[in-house]
């Protein structure tokens, strides 16, 4: 019922209503470029609603790619049509090693600077600190809230510990890692 009612809040800030309680959120981070290149390949149509409705509010230009094709396949893709997606927003599931996706699209040379935001229901300390230091910048809980979204898609990215990766410009992919 709890879960119910915060997607419901969720959605109607996402359409612009104002939440059933009457609170207002702080406004998106400063840091957020209006304009900002935003891919949300999310697979939960609600999700992505929420957060495409959100990062819209922002400023961001969001696009939704295919849940189901690697988030380096999807960067590089942009890439070739001659966008560089500043952020990706991806949620989490069980056939997606989301360490090893971080860590590939982090050795490609032209993608190495991109904001890697996951959404997640599982948010142990142990695996939110190895997905950090795989290169995924924030992890969200779901429903996502949008005080957390803009401050994540906003955040700097030196807050953001990567590793030292071996740059490569055009590996092929091997099996689906993100």
């Amino acid at each position: 019922e709890l879960y119910q009612h915060m997607l419901e809040e969720a959605l109607a800030a996402a359409k612009g209503g104002a939440a059933s309680n009457g609170a207002t959120e702080e406004e998106w981070s400063p840091q957020i470029t209006v304009g900002m290149p935003v891919l949300i390949p999310v697979r939960h149509a609600t999700t992505r609603s929420i957060v495409q409705g959100y990062a819209a509010q922002a400023g961001c230009r969001c696009a939704l790619g295919d849940p189901y094709m690697p988030a380096r396949a999807l960067l590089r893709e942009g890439l070739a049509r001659g966008v560089r997606y500043q952020a990706i927003v991806l949620e989490d599931s069980p056939d997606m090693d989301a360490c090893a996706g971080a860590r590939t699209v982090r050795r490609h040379a032209a993608l190495a600077g991109t904001r890697i935001v996951l959404l997640t229901s599982t948010t142990a300390e142990v695996q939110v600190a190895a997905l950090h230091a795989a290169g995924i910048a924030a992890c969200l809980g779901k429903p996502v809230r949008r005080a957390a979204l803009f401050e994540s898609l906003g955040a700097q990215a030196a807050s953001v510990q990567l590793p030292p990766p071996a740059l490569e410009q055009d590996a092929p992919l091997a099996g689906r890692v993100l």
